[in-house]
């Protein structure tokens, strides 16, 4: 049941990784680093609607990308958000 990535996905960002779960995405910022992860799970529109296994599956790869961003960018904090509000595929 893998998923498309949305177009508008594709305009705005490049390819990064596949994780088991998510395919991670590098955003056109050039103010901040910014990823995106999206599940790999056809229509699937919000965190509820990924089984329970992937929902666990989802936040270990949210930590793993977040630790990572920290050390990368030698931050304490980061913002993790669950978007939607343009593009319905969801993506965090």
């Amino acid at each position: 049941m893998v998923n498309k990535i949305n177009k508008d996905f594709l305009k705005s960002s490049h390819y990064i990784n596949d994780l088991e779960l998510c395919s991670v995405r590098l955003i056109d910022n050039n103010k901040f680093p910014w990823i995106i992860l999206i599940p790999k799970r056809k229509r699937v529109t919000d965190i509820s609607e990924l089984s329970s296994k992937d929902q666990l599956l989802l936040m270990k790869e949210i930590v793993y990308c977040s630790k990572l961003m920290k050390k990368i960018f030698k931050t304490s904090k980061l913002n993790v958000e669950k978007i939607g509000n343009i593009v319905h595929q969801l993506h965090i």
